[in-house]
């Protein structure tokens, strides 16, 4: 989650910019999360997650787990 990768369309906060959506309350499943990072989806590019599985698992669990709550 550095600067060149979801930081840098996201927010620092993960709070959207830059034409990206949020990443807290998405309301998704790590299973759709991970689908998104690797196909794409609206404005996200496919191929913009360029890490291992596990990594994309655990990228995908954190971000189905952010919350305001």
């Amino acid at each position: 989650m550095d600067s060149n990768g979801c930081i840098s369309c996201h927010g620092a906060e993960l709070t959207g910019g830059a034409g990206a959506p949020s990443l807290i309350d998405t309301g998704l499943k790590p299973e759709e999360i991970s689908k998104i990072a690797v196909k794409g989806q609206g404005g996200m590019p496919a191929g913009m997650f360029k890490g291992t599985d596990e990594e994309l698992k655990t990228l995908a669990e954190f971000v189905s787990g952010l919350s305001t709550k």
